[in-house]
């Protein structure tokens, strides 16, 4: 790469954090552009998530353990916007197969997704946001390939062809053109000014493509030869020249082709950052009809502002601008570089990957010994360090399961959290290997690095947009600190008139009843919440008037409680490619020996003598009486009335078809009925007996306003049934359940009456406690063979000095297993690392 001659040389040191901000004679514009980054970072500031697994890939049958990190999009320590975490697990046409909602108290949540021993080989994706995530134009989505390959003996050496999903390789090699694509550092070629000029090259298939070429001119000269590497990625550094014409000339498969590189200006201004690591040259240049005199460059990180300069005194000709940037105070990450003009004009940018030595953390994994017997106990010591030897605390997950489950380079796996985190999470495109450039500190990836910047965007921001905009960002969607329940009030006639409207949820959780009331917004728009609910409960919601009673003109509408992804991004599943048959052949032997003695041996499974069965024909009494036994807290109601086999009431009210349930009196006429419970003795100032509605604590004016042909099944609780409900319940319970909420099993459904609807409120998602026996000289021998797949998961092991040590036992498979280690430290800087030991086969 040729030198770049420094005309005017400044030294300038910036101490980061926090920036020390403008001096105070700052221009307008440095003012302007410092504000600009202050307001993203403090009202628009993004969030980050990360999953990580147990294991790389999977066989029918098994579970995913994950734990999910959410963190702060800038300085990646726990996030003081959402507490709440989507993660979804997607078919090879990304519909969800199953979805969950975490709470999240800390930094993260744990969880697991059980794959049925019936579903399709193939490959499905992990998926993890915040609804918050969405209100970015390119929102982050953290996204993770999960191949899932069967168990079954029959084809298993022919099915890896089958999961890759890769097409058929054809007869004859394709020798179509090269896509070629070129990125001029700074954005833009410019005659007279030295440029290092970006390569990307692909197949027709879209596979990177590692070639040698030559940059000639018009006369056929070269003016330099090139060559990509890895991931097709090459550069070449070369001065334009006034009236020349260039390509690049390339020969592939026996073919030799030109391509048109972008066409370089007459006049216009040069970036030029060259990294070394300890310090970041910044080399701008001008044509001889520019001036350089009070221009801006500024340059950030996440966000986070780490230099920001007016050229005040160019050099002596005012066509160059040199300045040093040591990075010993700089976090690390993708750093972008902006030039603009005097007026606010953004000309060239540049992105470089900062990687301070100084936010190096050392993660050591030691084990007790390196070879082990069946079934001993491994003990594990965790050591984490920064530079300078101090311990960091943090939290970290913990994996341990055999080499050969794909986590020594054999599949191409997900980013890990460093790469996921300071690199493919701020680029405007993914990357197919993001952890390629953090295997080592080589000058080879260093460089390759380098040049994956020149060719990617920085995906948060464009700053023509960001300095034209006034005020800030429209936040569409809130972070979500709880269970939050949104809906809208129509008419019930017409779904897309909206009627504003006053609005009362009721719900019934652990004993205590909870009513919230308030005024639609003037789209007829309501929310309720957050809650922290870690149960499913039953939730009405009705319309009323400002006297309290219901509005039958209105139709409430709930929207979806899980918020689901609003667009499907998702690459298409079938064209990634998944490992070679060679690398799964032994795990999915050991897959289907522990299938088999789960078969044999496990606790849910009862062999039973021959018996003969005699069939119950099932009535529609006795599903209706099953889902309100899964659906209600209480046991056996002391009457229950089914409303359909009472003859001459469908135009009845709700309180006339009280008149035919035993035990109930009826006081009164239509509309100002009331009612007792006979046997009830009160002890509470109110007579009245509490209504239920689908389980839900409703007013006795609410049942008032309801017909008979709305409901299915009344029950009558009093006494010891309706203990349970306090002194709500002390004059007895009637309990109503609407038609379409029993009879038809339906989870979540959502029943829409005039003035009224009635759903369930599905609580967060709890995390199942991973299975690790305990081979202690009470059970040496425990139950059958032992031919677990993970022996160990731990995903929420919070590392602190006196907290360091872990272990676990071996199973009854020989060969190498590997303790995988990931996490964040508290101040916010990803680690992982790797420890292999091995189990032999002669105990």
């Amino acid at each position: 790469m040729n030198k770049v001659s420094i005309t005017g040389f400044l030294l300038l040191v910036i101490r980061f954090f926090p920036y020390t901000g403008i001096a105070q004679n700052a221009s307008f514009l440095e003012t302007k552009l410092s504000n600009k980054l202050v307001n993203y970072r403090t009202s628009e500031r993004p969030e980050k998530m990360y999953v990580a697994t147990d294991k790389e890939f999977y066989v029918n049958g098994e579970t995913i353990w994950f734990k999910a990190y959410l963190v702060d999009g800038i300085s990646h320590v726990k996030s003081e916007k959402s507490r709440v975490i989507y993660v979804q697990l997607l078919d090879s046409k990304a519909e969800p197969i199953q979805q969950k909602r975490f709470y999240v108290s800390d930094i993260g949540a744990s969880g697991e997704f059980e794959l049925s021993e019936k579903i399709s080989a193939g490959n499905y994706t992990l998926r993890a946001y915040t609804r918050y995530t969405f209100n970015e134009e390119q929102p982050l989505i953290f996204e993770k390939i999960i191949p899932v390959y069967s168990a079954d003996s029959k084809n298993k050496y022919e099915q890896a062809a089958t999961l890759s999903n890769v097409k058929a390789k054809k007869e004859e090699v394709l020798k179509s053109r090269l896509q070629v694509r070129f990125f001029p550092e700074g954005g833009q070629l410019v005659n007279g000014l030295l440029n290092t000029m970006g390569i990307e090259i692909f197949d027709t298939e879209g596979n990177p493509v590692a070639v040698k070429g030559n940059l000639i001119n018009q006369e056929g000269k070269v003016v330099t030869p090139f060559t990509t590497y890895e991931f097709g990625l090459g550069a070449m550094a070369f001065t334009p020249r006034g009236g020349d014409l260039y390509v690049a000339q390339i020969q592939y498969n026996g073919k030799l082709d030109t391509y048109n590189i972008p066409k370089p200006k007459e006049q216009g201004y040069q970036l030029n950052v060259y990294n070394r690591k300890e310090e970041i040259l910044i080399h701008i240049s001008a044509s001889q009809q520019r001036d350089l005199k009070n221009m801006v460059i500024i340059g950030h990180v996440r966000g986070e502002t780490v230099f920001l300069q007016k050229i005040a005194e160019p050099s002596a000709d005012g066509h160059s601008f040199t300045v040093k940037l040591m990075t010993e105070n700089l976090p690390d990450g993708v750093a972008h570089f902006t030039l603009f003009t005097p007026f606010g004009e953004p000309v060239c940018e540049r992105l470089t990957f900062i990687d301070n030595p100084k936010n190096e953390v050392k993660l050591h994994i030691g084990s007790d010994k390196e070879n082990y017997s069946f079934r001993d106990i491994v003990s594990v010591d965790l050591q984490m360090t920064e530079l300078a030897g101090q311990t960091l605390p943090g939290e970290l997950s913990v994996s341990v399961v055999p080499v050969d489950a794909g986590i020594k380079g054999k599949i191409k796996s997900a980013s890990s959290m460093k790469a996921w985190l300071l690199l493919e999470s701020d680029l405007a495109h993914s990357i197919p290997n993001a952890d390629y450039f953090f295997v080592d500190d080589s000058n080879r990836r260093k460089y390759l690095l380098d040049v994956l910047l020149l060719t990617h965007g920085w995906r948060r921001f464009v700053w023509k947009d960001m300095l034209n905009r006034t005020v800030s960002k429209n936040i569409t969607y809130l972070p979500e600190q709880g269970l939050t329940v949104y809906g809208r009030v129509s008419d019930f006639k017409n779904k897309y008139r909206s009627l504003p409207s006053s609005v009362k949820m009721t719900f019934f959780n652990e004993l205590e009843i909870f009513q919230l009331q308030k005024d639609t917004r003037s789209d007829g728009s309501f929310d309720f919440g957050p809650f922290m609910l870690l149960d499913s409960v039953p939730a009405v919601v009705e319309a009323t008037y400002g006297n309290g009673n219901k509005n039958k003109d209105a139709a409430v509408q709930i929207h979806p409680v899980f918020f689901n992804y609003p667009e499907n991004k998702t690459k298409d599943l079938q064209e990634i490619e998944l490992l070679p048959s060679v690398d799964v052949q032994p795990y999915l032997k050991r897959a289907e020996q522990k299938r088999w003695v789960d078969f044999q041996y496990g606790s849910n499974i009862t062999q039973l003598d021959e018996v003969a069965v005699v069939a119950k024909r099932i009535t529609p009494a006795d599903v209706i009486d099953k889902e309100i036994k899964e659906m209600v807290l209480y046991g056996e109601p002391r009457a229950r009335t089914y409303v359909d086999s009472i003859s001459g009431q469908e135009f009845a009210s709700a309180m006339d078809v009280l008149r035919f349930v035993p035990g109930i009196q009826v006081f009164g006429d239509y509309p100002n009925q009331k009612v007792s419970v006979r046997g009830a003795s009160s002890i509470s100032s109110s007579p009245d007996p509490l209504f239920l509605l689908d389980g839900v604590p409703v007013s006795e004016v609410f049942i008032q306003g309801m017909q008979a042909s709305e409901i299915g099944v009344i029950d009558i609780l009093s006494g010891g049934e309706a203990s349970m409900y306090g002194v709500e319940g002390a004059n007895g319970v009637i309990a109503f359940y609407t038609k379409g909420r029993v009879g038809t099993k339906t989870e979540y459904r959502q029943e829409t009456l005039p003035g009224v609807t009635n759903f369930t409120i599905p609580g967060f998602s709890k995390s199942r406690e991973f299975y690790s026996p305990n081979y202690t000289e009470d059970s040496p021998g425990g139950q059958g063979p032992d031919y677990r797949t993970t022996l160990y998961w731990e995903p929420t092991f919070e590392f602190a000095e006196d907290n360091r040590k872990l272990s676990f036992f071996l199973g009854d498979v020989p060969g190498d297993y590997q303790i995988k280690v990931q996490g964040i430290t508290n101040d916010g800087r990803p680690v992982g690392a790797s420890h292999v030991f091995t189990l032999n086969d002669n105990p």
